[in-house]
């Protein structure tokens, strides 16, 4: 909130008053009230006095003083004695005596102190207010800290103090003279001059908060600078020069909104260079030295963005892009975001929403961030069509479905694939006079492929041409839930039961397998008619499934437990690609779900795989979340089955990730955590911790983090990182990353 304004209302209050001055203009269009114990005119020396608990009410502000004064000779308004306005944002002036023209252009205000809206406090000696557009305040304190309730003359934990501040209205600009920030009263730092815009500046053109960084095991020293220039009201561009590992680059960033959309265009570059390779003898393994004394520049950058309009009230439009130039460039410079990604995915989409239907045509192209990833082996989706729909509930009860889709799968190297699907069904739920529910239902699915250098496998050559399949599939669903309520509990048992019936087919050579790659049977779709996340693999053959569900909940102890376990039974033969699954013998191994809740306190679940004979753990994760904010343990445990191919010796798919809080005062946070991979070959993956101190006006954080994991040419390091937020001016961060000093390297930007 600015001074100057603060001012200029509380003097509009006397001079729309028409009880304190005949002759002044009055803005009709708003009512005002005084209170006053005595109100006189004094004709010998032209003046109109209020004395005595003066309250006069204005366009719903407040003024408050012991007397108010209007000479009307000097056409100048006064209020003194405990002066005290409370305007309509919620801010509160206090002022000993203030002193203002009629026509608002100048006047004086002594011994300011202002509480405002946002709970920030300032205080000056004496303010001026000149030409009509500069107010100017000497002795200066701001702080948006609270003050102690049981120590008020106590310093807050930190406060700005100027010798002089200066509000220039025309410009929007406070500026600050001889201005010495003091934490716990000490000053700890001091500047001469500095400015920023007021506060009821939204936007303008600026240096932002910059951000600097260290981190020799991937990018070296990181420094950035943004600025941001606003370019009309709907629209503006921040370009940020930055400086990382001895190389200059630069980040931009462009955003714009429209009536029905938005756009954002963002994306950085670095200008690096590359040194020749190091050439030695191959008998002495001496280095020799190289002719090309010159480095060979090179580049490294990304580019994002995302846009999306609303058509009409049913269809909208969209893309995604996300590029970068090498696989490990996000996970060498972690300040772009996208540091733990396995890929990057750029979309176009538009969709149709209406009632019940649905409609969508979309086009993806993928980027691998993984080592082994291949641009020409990874395949462009487009198109990619869906439609779909459900009937309302007919005469009988029965709702119809219909989905529609289409799919092109495209690779420089390997195989093209376009397939079209549709997919019809009904269904009708039954209830009996037990309480138990009965689901009824068919789909019917047809499926044709234009396939193009498909190879199913090494003995057999590529194959073209054109395949379909058509499956029809019954299935029907029993559940019966069992309900008891106790005195001091409830509780649920729910008996489940699925039959699926279909022609036990063959996948065939002739389909490809593009979008069910990786099966995971467990308690979601047990149930489901499709085990399987896309459509090339059908769940062919007749199956059973039944399971037992419960949950029971005390309210008065706030404690909840929940559970699930089935079993999956096919009356065929399982098929080659259904192993490691679960799903690879005709009893299938059982998948549960376990979870219990005990206020803030205690939250536990677990989703497993069990081994049917042995009841061990084939694949499981595990979360767990113990104690109070004063000291909480957290535990995240995954375990994956052994893929095709691997060895259990050479499996490494257990890992667990432990932390440790501790909320030791309302302000002070303690943090510490630690990734392991567990089998054979144990061994940390990075181990951290830090501490948080936030209150309502002030943030630090500090934590630091070491990592014992190579990616390429991402190095193990030690990553430190520091924050300091500033309520109402701003934040300052700092990250340092101490690499491993075996596997560091002068190039880091370089070599690609």
């Amino acid at each position: 909130m600015s001074f100057y304004r603060a001012l200029c209302l509380s003097t509009a209050v006397f001079i729309c008053s028409d009880l304190l001055m005949a002759a002044a203009p009055v803005d009709l269009s708003k009512s005002t009230t005084m209170k006053a114990d005595q109100v006189t005119r004094e004709e010998k020396f032209g003046l109109v006095v209020a004395r005595g608990n003066v309250e006069i009410v204005h366009d719903y502000e407040i003024l408050q003083a012991d007397t108010v004064t209007y000479n009307e000779a000097l056409d100048q308004v006064s209020a003194s004695g405990n002066v005290r306005l409370k305007k309509k944002e919620g801010d509160i002036v206090f002022a000993q005596y203030l002193q203002l023209s009629g026509d608002l252009k100048e006047g004086v205000v002594r011994e300011i102190r202002m509480i405002l809206s946002d709970d920030s406090k300032l205080a000056a000696t004496r303010g001026e207010r000149e030409s009509g557009t500069r107010a100017s305040f000497d002795t200066v304190s701001y702080t948006p800290c609270n003050v102690c309730r049981q120590n008020p003359t106590r310093p807050p934990l930190w406060h700005i103090n100027a010798r002089r501040v200066v509000i220039d209205e025309a410009e929007e600009d406070i500026i600050y003279t001889d201005a010495i920030m003091n934490f716990w009263d000490v000053p700890v730092m001091y500047l001469p001059y500095f400015s920023h815009p007021a506060p009821n500046v939204k936007r303008r053109a600026g240096f932002l908060s910059p951000t600097f960084g260290n981190a020799s095991g991937s990018s070296g020293a990181f420094v950035r600078v943004p600025y941001f220039i606003p370019i009309g009201n709907n629209k503006d561009v921040t370009v940020a020069p930055l400086y990382a590992d001895h190389r200059p680059g630069l980040q931009l960033s462009y955003r714009q909104r429209f009536a029905k959309g938005y756009a954002h265009l963002g994306g950085s570059g670095i200008f690096g260079h590359r040194r020749p390779p190091t050439q030695r003898d191959p008998a002495t393994g001496a280095v020799l030295p190289n002719p090309d004394k010159a480095l060979d520049l090179s580049f490294r950058g990304h580019i994002v963005g995302r846009t999306q309009f609303d058509l009409t009230p049913f269809w909208r439009v969209g893309a995604n892009l996300e590029r970068a130039t090498d696989q490990t460039y996000f996970r060498r410079l972690p300040y772009f975001g996208f540091k733990n990604s396995s890929y990057l995915m750029s979309k176009a989409y538009a969709e149709h929403f209406k009632r019940l239907d649905y409609f969508s045509v979309e086009g993806y192209s993928f980027q691998g961030l993984r080592e082994g990833d291949r641009i020409s082996t990874t395949p462009l989706l487009l198109p990619v069509v869906e439609y779909s729909t459900v009937s309302r509930v007919g005469k009988w009860g029965e709702t119809w479905s219909f989905d529609a889709g289409a799919l092109g799968v495209n690779r420089r190297i390997g195989t093209n694939v376009q397939r079209f699907s549709m997919t019809g069904g009904v269904q009708r739920p039954f209830y009996s006079s037990w309480g138990d529910v009965y689901t009824v239902g068919t789909k019917v699915r047809g499926d044709i492929y234009n396939v193009h250098n498909y190879k199913p496998n090494p003995t057999l050559g590529e194959r073209s041409g054109v395949a379909g399949r058509l499956f029809p599939q019954l299935f029907t669903h029993w559940r019966y839930p069992f309900v008891k309520i106790g005195e001091n509990h409830r509780s649920l048992l729910e008996p489940r039961a699925g039959l699926f019936v279909a022609p036990n087919t063959a996948q065939g050579y002739k389909i490809p397998n593009e979008d069910s790659l990786f099966t995971e049977f467990n308690t979601y779709n047990l149930f489901a008619p499709s085990r399987f996340a896309g459509l090339d693999l059908v769940d062919t053959g007749s199956r059973f499934a039944y399971g037992l569900g419960g949950e029971t909940t005390f309210p008065k102890q706030d404690v909840t437990l929940e559970g699930f376990l089935g079993q999956n039974v096919s009356f065929n033969e399982p098929r080659d690609y259904l192993k490691n699954t679960g799903l690879e013998y005709r009893w299938s191994h059982y998948v549960g779900r376990l979870e219990a809740r005990y206020d803030d306190w205690m939250a536990l679940g677990t989703r497993m795989l069990l081994n049917r004979v042995r009841m061990r753990p084939e694949r499981q994760e595990f979360l767990a979340s113990l104690g109070k904010p004063i000291l909480r343990l957290s535990a995240d445990y995954v375990h994956l089955p052994t893929p095709q191919g691997v060895t259990a010796q050479s499996d490494k798919r257990r890992q667990i990730v432990l932390g440790l809080s501790s909320q030791i005062t309302r302000e002070w946070m303690l943090m510490a955590t630690t990734t392991r991979e567990l089998g054979s070959g144990a061994h940390a993956l990075s181990h951290g911790g830090g501490v948080t101190y936030q209150d309502e006006c002030f943030t630090l954080q500090v934590t630091a983090e070491k990592s014992f994991f190579r990616d390429r040419d991402v190095k193990p390091g030690v990553n430190f990182m520091f924050r300091l937020v500033f309520k109402n001016l701003g934040e300052v961060s700092h990250q340092l990353n101490l690499g491993d000093p075996k596997g560091s390297r002068p190039d880091m930007l370089g070599g690609f």
